[in-house]
């Protein structure tokens, strides 16, 4: 029998549009194959896909999208942000076309087609299913050029602004596979749709990361554990929509306190941070799991997504600045080392690329490797510490966010909406390790309307945990002030003190010049590190005493739904009134177009058990049919072993495990 890698290593891409048992179009030299498909990536910053991901790495498109919109801070933003939520924008754009005569042959799926778009120019797609004798309906998935132009030219569906350019004409000919020419009509703002939405990433969760052949998952585990619902990042990201109060099992926050304005960051960074965040992990753990299978290319496809979805469209070139622009994890992983000193190879600079984002680009082209030559294990280590590192920018953002609360004057709900959210994407790992810890994160963190946060407490919580979390302190950094290049005085490095007052006083003083300023600079010098030193002594104090609190004081507590009102009334910082004052105000209203997007989704039921089996959303356990070549004679369903812990009960089964009696 042929080795299943050996059609791999000849054919170095594969393209076409992989869906649920549909198969995936190869390069060859096949004349009916010649045709270059426009939306392959040939490369993702230093990484070489070996197939198509366009469409996965579109997804930030959506993010940025839904942003706009809920910038605008109205109903109507709201309405709009909502809609591209539920029905997509700009990833997997397909158009329904109904024949004029019925087919009087069969058509396979993947075939490729080719048709005239509204500005007259020729595109190409290929068939979605297959097309039975006498049917009239033809499903075409549009090939998505977001490397040429850096959006899609197809783009309807949820978008409130549709771009119909590269959309078919509204009637025409289409041809497929090059020698069949055939009559259409459809209605072009009707029939143009998105196959992915960022709704379905975690309303797909239950069957794709918990109850699949080789699941559970692991890292999905523990936030089902801590959370209680499958969907909870679905659930947490409505809440907010509607600005009401959370209901899981762990974790729960009245999203209440906050207006529009604290809700548009504490929205767009929960689809960013929670959903596409978790299904990123689990792109690469299906990809080690195919692996295992003998599943070679298709386990290579899943690893190439996960790529693409940790990177997004705006961020694949080497050149792009990754911090100014992006939403996904390599822009989280930039910002944050340039506030925590942690960029660079070493990860002690705040210049170039984070030491983070180094790192898991030379885990992703290792694990690609890995499972090119059927190094299942390798792979797998590729795949956790990978994960391992996706943690430390969340935890980065997490701290920053209770410092700058902390040492805020006035609450500022903005900020309280982000470190609410950062501390969420991470809960339910401090929970793993250590429940009081985790007690302690989401009592100082939960949604509020004061700047009550003790920072000291959120760093100690944290710090509790790296070693469970296998991060070590040179990778977290400290939060860096730039006005004295130094870190800040309370955020040092985990073990390492700060440098004291005393030199930087010193050189203060010989940084005068001269004799005849000398005394002044000496008697300014003390005056200032007085206030200094009595300042610093009441933060001592104060830290002392908040950690000394025992772990019951941290419990969970009944909110109000009363949030801060700024004077200036324009959403705006540094709007903040002399003295606060706080309103009772109902929780935020939502309006009836609104009401009707929430409670009417075009996906569907969300809580549905069981998936559709011809469903071509995203990429299931079994999308991809890559011929005979590719299949192994193994097809073993086995997990790896040391990809889960001794306890094994821990993650199989489909019921939740034991509830701890520390409630959080």
């Amino acid at each position: 029998m042929k080795s299943p890698l050996l059609g791999l290593l000849l054919i170095p891409v594969c393209t076409g549009h992989s869906n649920h048992g549909e198969g995936t179009t190869m390069i060859n030299n096949d004349k009916k194959s010649t045709r270059r498909r426009r939306n392959l990536v040939e490369s993702i910053r230093t990484y070489i896909p070996r197939s198509e991901v366009a469409d996965a790495a579109a997804v930030d498109l959506d993010v940025h999208a839904i942003k706009n919109e809920l910038g605008k801070l109205d109903d109507e933003g709201w309405t709009n942000a909502m809609a591209i939520y539920h029905q997509g924008a700009f990833s997997k754009p397909i158009a329904t076309v109904t024949l004029i005569k019925p087919l009087q042959d069969s058509i396979s799926s993947g075939k490729t087609v080719v048709g005239i778009a509204m500005d007259g120019s020729e595109i190409v797609g290929e068939t979605i299913g297959n097309v039975g004798v006498n049917e009239t309906i033809i499903r075409i998935v549009y090939d998505n050029d977001i490397t040429e132009t850096g959006h899609t030219h197809c783009s309807v569906g949820g978008n409130p602004s549709p771009i119909v350019d590269g959309c078919l004409q509204f009637e025409g000919n289409i041809t497929i596979d090059d020698d069949q020419s055939f009559q259409y009509t459809y209605n072009v703002s009707e029939s143009n749709h998105n196959d992915h939405t960022l709704l379905e990433l975690s309303t797909h969760a239950k069957s794709r990361m918990w109850s699949c052949s080789h699941c559970p998952f692991r890292t999905f585990s523990k936030y089902y554990n801590y959370f209680g619902e499958f969907d909870y990042a679905d659930r947490i990201i409505q809440d907010a929509f509607r600005g009401q109060e959370m209901e899981l099992d762990n974790g729960n926050m009245d999203l209440g306190y906050y207006s529009k304005y604290g809700l548009k960051e504490f929205i767009s960074k929960a689809i960013s941070y929670l959903s596409i965040w978790m299904y990123t992990i689990r792109q690469l753990e299906q990809a080690v799991a195919d692996c295992e299978k003998g599943e070679f290319l298709q386990a290579v496809h899943f690893w190439d997504e996960a790529v693409a979805m940790y990177t997004g469209s705006r961020g694949m070139n080497e050149g792009d600045n990754s911090s100014n622009n992006g939403d996904l994890m390599l822009h989280q992983a930039d910002l944050r080392c340039q506030e925590f000193n942690t960029c660079g190879a070493s990860s002690d600079s705040r210049t170039g690329q984070s030491y983070v984002n180094l790192q898991v680009f030379a885990h992703f082209a290792d694990g690609q490797y890995s499972l090119l030559h059927n190094r299942c294990e390798q792979a797998a280590q590729n795949k956790q510490e990978i994960i391992r590192l996706m943690t430390i920018p969340l935890v980065q953002a997490t701290l920053r966010y209770a410092h700058i609360i902390a040492h805020e004057t006035y609450f500022n709900e903005k900020h309280g909406s982000q470190a609410s959210l950062y501390a969420l994407s991470i809960l339910p790992l401090v929970h793993d390790c250590s429940p009081p810890d985790a007690a302690v994160l989401y009592q100082e963190l939960k949604s509020k309307n004061t700047a009550d946060v003790n920072f000291g407490a959120v760093q100690q919580a944290l710090e509790n945990t790296y070693s469970c979390l296998n991060i070590q302190c040179s990778e977290i950094g400290g939060i860096w002030d730039e006005t004295i290049g130094d870190y800040k005085y309370d955020a040092y490095p985990c073990g390492a003190a700060a440098q004291g007052t005393a030199g930087n006083f010193l050189d203060a003083v010989l940084a005068q010049g001269t004799a005849g300023n000398f005394l002044d600079a000496v008697l300014g010098g003390a005056i200032g590190g007085l206030v200094f030193l009595t300042a610093l002594g009441v933060w001592t104090w104060r830290r002392n005493k908040l950690l000394k609190k025992e772990d019951g004081e941290y419990s969970s507590s009944t909110s109000t739904s009363n949030y801060w009102q700024d004077d200036a009334g324009d959403g705006k910082e540094g709007g903040f009134r002399d003295e606060p004052k706080y309103v009772d105000t109902p929780k935020m209203e939502t309006s009836q177009k609104l009401q009707d997007v929430l409670t009417h989704s075009v996906v569907g039921d969300q809580e549905e058990e069981h998936e559709d089996e011809n469903s071509t959303n995203w990429q299931d356990e079994e999308e991809v049919d890559f011929g005979e070549e590719s299949e192994s004679e193994s097809s073993s369903e086995e997990d790896n072993d040391e990809e889960f812990p001794e306890d094994e009960a821990t993650y199989s089964g489909n019921h939740k495990r034991s509830s701890n009696s520390y409630e959080v």
